[in-house]
């Protein structure tokens, strides 16, 4: 036998009939009762109007919220000054020593972090550079994570600035502190 399911109105209170079980709900919750004749007259009644079966709650529309691109001018980091790619050939002071270099500096570049890297293609030394220190327009690197032959190695610190044609001035030093120069060079931007 299948069983139906009829809903019917009765003012505030609504009955759900299935196989002669009847649910109430409505004012019921509320303290409200029903007395045994209503209760008869909904299961002996044949006429009641039926409430529309299987309704949705009414959609309600979430407002949209429109976006504003990004102010170009509040929001937009600037790029570490020397950031871009450089290259160009370095010599020691006594001009006993002269190379060519390559360097990568990162957009954004914070102290204590690894924000770039170096290589010297005729020397085979690569490395990481390693923001150390900045006074004034000055910043002063890192040499770390060396690699290549034995004459490659490490505690090396490059103080880099931009000169008046925007082009990196380069020297190589032995401390970020107490720098002394050994090595100069002018890289250009690439």
């Amino acid at each position: 036998m299948r069983q139906r399911w009829k809903n019917y109105e009765i003012g505030t209170k609504v009955a759900i009939i299935a196989s002669g079980v009847v649910l109430f709900v409505g004012l019921l919750s509320c303290g409200a009762t029903l007395g045994a004749p209503v209760i008869a007259w909904l299961l002996n009644n044949s006429s009641p109007q039926p409430i529309a079966t299987a309704t949705r709650p009414p959609t309600i529309a979430t407002p949209t919220r429109t976006t504003r691109p990004p102010n170009p001018t509040s929001t937009n980091v600037p790029a570490f000054p020397l950031s871009g790619s450089w290259e160009g050939t370095i010599t020691s002071l006594d001009g006993t020593f002269s190379t060519f270099l390559v360097m990568d500096i990162d957009d954004t570049c914070d102290l204590g972090t690894i924000c770039g890297n170096f290589d010297t293609p005729d020397l085979g030394c690569t490395g990481d550079l390693e923001l150390a220190r900045q006074s004034g327009d000055k910043y002063y690197f890192l040499e770390i994570n060396i690699t290549g032959h034995d004459d490659c190695v490490t505690g090396f610190v490059q103080r880099l600035s931009l000169n008046q044609n925007e082009n990196l001035q380069y020297e190589l030093g032995n401390s970020p502190t107490d720098f002394e120069v050994h090595t100069t060079g002018t890289l250009f931007q690439q």
